[in-house]
């Protein structure tokens, strides 16, 4: 076998990866996002009508719109594109926002539905955002190693733990004055 016939093995075979995953995989992502993010918004638009709260409602409007922005952005908007915007802008101030149209509304079920939907919204974007595509590959890699050695830790001082007060125990039931009764009872 050729180094050039090698070459272009590799070539192919990372054009079929590439394809398979920027054209199936990527755009599927895209979809069960997009999708959640409707569920969400029609959850709030069914709570809306049940409840007969008017649809002209500004921070219900607000809201709506946040939705449908992080639709239409989801084409466009990566980790690291988000991250860049972020760094960039840190320091702009919109002159409104979702989140400041439904706090100023007074307690209610319409502005607890609004905070609920606000949040489930933000955890979908995250998740989008970090946790799919070849980003969220490599972040889930770094969270499993960080949480196997958390978990490692905790388990080993769990063991010290145990240790301490077994030990604690023994010396206890090593002790010359105690009678077999009392040496029982500490053994419960």
């Amino acid at each position: 076998m050729t180094e050039g016939y090698a070459l272009s093995q590799c070539m192919i075979s990372l054009f079929i990866i590439t394809f398979i995953w920027r054209g199936l995989i990527a755009r599927q992502q895209k979809e069960v996002f997009r999708s959640k993010v409707r569920m969400i918004r029609d959850d709030l638009f069914d709570f809306m009508w049940k409840n007969g709260y008017d649809f002209t409602e500004p921070a219900y409007c607000d809201m709506r719109q946040t939705l449908n922005g992080m639709i239409r952005l989801s084409n466009i908007l990566g980790p690291f594109e988000f991250i860049a915007i972020t760094v960039r802008f840190r320091d702009y101030q919109a002159s409104t926002s979702t989140r400041s149209s439904f706090e100023s509304l007074e307690d209610s079920p319409l502005k607890s539905k609004l905070e609920k939907v606000f949040n489930e919204a933000q955890v979908e974007w995250l998740k989008f955002l970090f946790l799919t595509g070849i980003s969220g590959l490599f972040l889930r890699s770094i969270f499993l190693v960080f949480g196997t050695i958390g978990y490692v830790i905790r388990l080993k001082q769990s063991f010290r733990d145990k240790t301490k007060s077994f030990l604690d125990q023994a010396y206890e039931f090593g002790a010359p004055q105690l009678s077999q009764s009392q040496r029982s009872t500490l053994l419960r």
